[in-house]
């Protein structure tokens, strides 16, 4: 059990096993273990190989995340509803590769990356697909309504603006923001050089746009 002042308590329970052998070499391995808060649960199976270059394998169960408990780490998270999905990793730490399936209140998230980090500034690339996501029960805002889905596209070196890029492709359904009647709003926006495009068109009963 442990107590953080500022975080939530968390209960651990599971297996840790650690084996020498001259072939392939040592291995430190997890074997489900639990992290358990009081609105959160998430299994962790796993192992991690020491070498030239450290590899490691893990997936985690994400049988509840709850929002109250991601705010911890991600002050002002706007999203209401818990969590519930998969994640993986694998790979040695200059080319991680990873899968994240995600799912609640209708919506589902999958995602996969690639990383180096080894590096001082980190190598990444990332894609993404959304769909089902109804603004007004994942926002907890009764003046937005609509139902997004789409695909983010990122690339970069490090994190700084300068050094991101990458292309959104995004629509939303029934739109509707302050009681007006929207329709279905869609655009497609693009960085590169901290240099944003965005390009998009709404199109409704009341009339159409398009910038």
């Amino acid at each position: 059990q442990l107590t953080t002042p500022g975080k939530p308590e968390l209960r651990l329970k599971g297996g840790l096993e650690y084996a020498q052998a001259e072939t392939p070499g040592s291995t430190f391995r997890v074997k489900d273990l639990w992290a358990v808060s009081r609105n959160s649960r998430i299994k962790i199976n796993g192992e991690v190989t020491p070498g030239a270059t450290l590899r490691v394998k893990m997936d985690a169960l994400v049988d509840r995340l709850a929002p109250s408990d991601i705010a911890y780490f991600v002050p002002q998270w706007p999203l209401r509803p818990i969590l519930a999905g998969n994640v993986s990793v694998a790979g040695p730490l200059d080319d991680l590769n990873g899968a994240v399936q995600l799912a609640s209140a209708g919506a589902k998230i999958a995602a996969k990356f690639r990383a180096n980090v080894i590096r001082e500034t980190p190598l990444y690339s990332a894609t993404a697909t959304v769909s089902g996501f109804d603004l007004r029960r994942w926002l907890n805002n009764p003046s937005l309504a609509g139902v997004l889905g789409g695909t983010v596209e990122a690339r970069g070196s490090g994190f700084a603006l300068r050094d991101i890029a990458g292309t959104t492709r995004l629509q939303v359904h029934s739109a509707e923001a302050q009681g007006w009647k929207l329709g279905d709003v869609a655009f497609d926006a693009r960085l590169q050089k901290s240099i944003a495009m965005v390009d998009g068109q709404l199109r409704s009963t009341m009339g159409g746009a398009s910038w």
